[in-house]
């Protein structure tokens, strides 16, 4: 009987810790679901707002040249206009679906040697090209600084944290540099703009929470989904009224992981 009890007992321990772990297994899927979720309605989103902004532009270019209240270089400008948004749009796209395969962990890591202030000027002239007036920053990286690591993440993270001056900092004064502290490099923008408050900053950094902004964009998301994947991370301080500090780490060098 006492050995009856015993694997009865045994029994109950084992179906309890597959229950539990069965629970928590769909959990795991409930929170995958909803973040997929999230990142549609992020995506959708963008891209009404970019479509209806050139729906408008096509029809208010329309009416200038059948009513000829427009001259050529005045319809050209607007042309220009127009190919700038929908170049916008497709790169609206395009980090959706970055951070889409970063975030079910489907992206194959390309790594090489990056010299990071190529790698960041490449980024920072992607992020203000001729036609978009740049903050006002500077940049000042070493020429050592150099990692083995994926050159497109790296740019796509950077383009983030650069063009978050322009959206969240207005006319501060802004620094872009690099530090290297022990096994990594930590890029960091920072500035001395009106900062972002703690809960707000939650909300930029949590793919579940973003939603809850009115803002459009990924932003600090994907550089974080970037840092992870890199095998580093992304690190913000920021005070109310006194500027922000945001860095991301990135290991010098790190054995491909055959993604």
């Amino acid at each position: 009987m006492a050995h009856l009890t015993e694997d009865r007992m045994e029994k109950s321990v084992l179906e309890s810790k597959m229950a539990g772990d069965g629970q928590e297994q769909l959990r795991e899927l409930q929170l995958t679901q909803e973040a997929q979720a999230q990142y549609m309605s992020f995506l959708s989103h963008d891209l009404r707002g970019s479509l209806n902004g050139l729906v408008l532009m096509v029809e208010v270019l329309k009416r200038e040249i059948e009513g000829k209240a427009a001259s050529q270089d005045e319809v050209l400008a607007d042309l220009a206009m127009m190919k700038r948004a929908l170049v916008d749009t497709v790169s609206t796209m395009e980090r959706h679906v970055l951070a889409d395969r970063l975030r079910r962990d489907v992206l194959e890591i390309k790594r090489q040697p990056v010299k990071l202030a190529e790698a960041v000027e490449e980024a920072i002239s992607k992020a203000y090209p001729a036609a978009r007036t740049r903050p006002n920053f500077e940049v000042n990286l070493p020429p050592e600084a150099e990692v083995n690591s994926d050159r497109d993440l790296i740019k796509a993270a950077v383009v983030e944290l650069v063009d978050n001056l322009a959206r969240h900092c207005g006319q501060c004064q802004a620094k872009v540099s690099a530090r290297k502290f022990g096994g990594a490099w930590m890029i960091e923008v920072a500035d001395d703009g009106p900062g972002i408050p703690t809960e707000r900053l939650a909300q930029f950094l949590d793919p579940l929470k973003r939603g809850q902004l009115k803002e459009r964009g990924l932003g600090l998301n994907l550089v974080q989904l970037v840092a992870r994947a890199l095998g580093g991370r992304l690190e913000a301080r920021t005070d109310e009224g006194k500027g922000s500090e945001l860095q991301l780490w990135i290991p010098i060098d790190q054995p491909d992981d055959g993604r």
